[in-house]
């Protein structure tokens, strides 16, 4: 009973927050064959953000929900210091990143500190998220993908009022 509760709670979660999250489902077969330059061209074609960067602050929702007496914040936050931009962010120096942080909504384990290369998607809000089913990988984890991404944007300096 006890290796069912876990699945079951995180399945009822996703059903109880469908508004605010999603559970994601990455097709692997869709991979097969195709070469590293053919996955980062279609991962950077379907993402609407794309860059490199160190994450400088990490926080996490209110939304909260409880596995094993213990409360989980749904949702974790990563402010990203941009240092190369491939797609969508020339313009600005700091982004943050929501990404789901339970079981079952494919969440990343972003951590204060670490450099990766982000794959992220843009919200009716304005705000970019990322997942496990992008190419979304902690800098040394991803060789290939610098290398099939590119050149990177012309950096906009924001401007000083």
């Amino acid at each position: 009973m006890k290796r069912l509760t876990l699945p079951l709670l995180c399945i009822f979660t996703i059903l109880l927050f469908a508004t605010d999250v999603f559970a994601c489902s990455c097709s692997i077969i869709e991979q097969v064959g195709k070469s590293d330059k053919e996955l980062v061209e279609e991962a950077k074609n379907s993402a609407d953000a794309v860059f490199a960067g160190e994450i400088v602050e990490i926080r996490f929702s209110e939304s909260e929900m409880s596995v094993s007496d213990e409360k989980i914040a749904l949702t974790r936050y990563a402010k990203f210091r941009i240092e190369r931009s491939w797609k969508g962010l020339e313009d600005k120096e700091f982004v943050e990143i929501s990404t789901g942080n339970i079981c079952c909504i494919c969440g990343v384990s972003f951590e204060k500190g670490q450099r990766y290369i982000v794959y992220a998607a843009k919200q009716k809000d304005g705000t970019f998220s990322t997942d496990t089913c992008t190419r979304t990988r902690m800098y040394h984890e991803v060789i290939a993908d610098e290398k099939y991404l590119g050149i990177p944007e012309k950096r906009k300096r924001p401007t000083k009022h």
